[in-house]
């Protein structure tokens, strides 16, 4: 849905607008399937990536992309990498990269800004479940409430 070339992840976060594309494109890919899938219902969110892919979002299904989809994934897929943009798998092996004029954030570093993309990202999915309290599209459903779970899984404690 997001697609690497909008420059819309490196527009709303601190992401270097020298990241190659194909460089955020396994996170965006994560997020996708990992979070966006979890949160709109796998119908919906087969409903909205059809209509996306050819070009016939409208209505409620627009809505939806234009003020949550596009900003969850934003930040969801920041936080994806973010965490593991640090360490390259290569042929020769696992390697970090180091320029002369810069020092490689530390692991809490590192961690506290994925945690903050998270959560802006989990901000806009509270804002969305408050969206659709009131909406009634035939593809979404949500089998538990934020109130009864872990917020982040449909897992009861």
């Amino acid at each position: 849905m997001l697609r690497p070339g909008s420059n819309l992840m490196k527009r709303l976060t601190v992401i270097s607008g020298n990241v190659a594309d194909d460089k955020l494109t396994p996170s965006i890919w994560s997020a996708q399937v990992t979070d966006i899938k979890r949160i709109l219902s796998t119908p919906l969110y087969e409903k909205i990536l059809s209509d996306f892919a050819s070009n016939t979002l409208s209505d409620e299904y627009l809505t939806i992309y234009n003020d949550f989809v596009t900003y969850m994934l934003v930040f969801y897929s920041a936080s994806h990498f973010v965490m593991n943009n640090s360490i390259i798998v290569g042929n020769a092996g696992n390697y970090k990269h180091s320029t002369d004029s810069a020092a490689i954030a530390d692991y809490k570093e590192v961690d506290r800004l994925s945690k903050y993309y998270r959560e802006m990202g989990a901000n806009y999915e509270l804002n969305f479940y408050e969206f659709m309290k009131d909406k009634n599209l035939p593809e979404y459903s949500r089998g538990c409430s934020v109130d009864t779970n872990t917020f982040k899984f449909g897992w009861f404690l």
